[in-house]
């Protein structure tokens, strides 16, 4: 498969694109270590994409970011954009709550450093 991706990004971009270097990539971006302050990573349990995102942090990272595991039937990936639904699943709602308070936490932080 993936030569079909080089070959497709060849001729959009022209023959002097070169093959992917996951570890290039993993490298300069933080891989499994990523650093970014106030990132939120959120997974849901039927999404296929989980596995490619962060599904734990590390103590350093827990210091900067937040991860939640959206856990409920039907919920796939990006379940937690769609807009709220009195039939959402009780387990999405509170997930929901739970992003809510995290930014609303940050946000606080924020206003209270631009206070002082």
């Amino acid at each position: 498969m993936v030569p079909n991706w080089i070959n497709y990004c060849k001729r959009v971009f022209g023959d002097q694109i070169e093959p992917p270097t996951p570890g290039f990539v993993n490298e300069y971006f933080g891989g499994e270590n990523i650093l970014a302050p106030r990132t939120v990573f959120l997974n849901a349990v039927e999404d296929p994409w989980k596995y490619a995102g962060l599904l734990s942090l590390n103590s350093e990272q827990k210091k900067v970011q937040w991860q939640h595991l959206i856990d409920c039937d039907n919920c796939a990936h990006c379940i937690d954009l769609k807009a709220p639904s009195p039939n959402d699943p009780a387990a999405l709602t509170e997930s929901r709550e739970l992003i809510y308070a995290q930014l609303r936490e940050w946000l606080s932080e924020d206003v209270q450093f631009l206070q002082n």
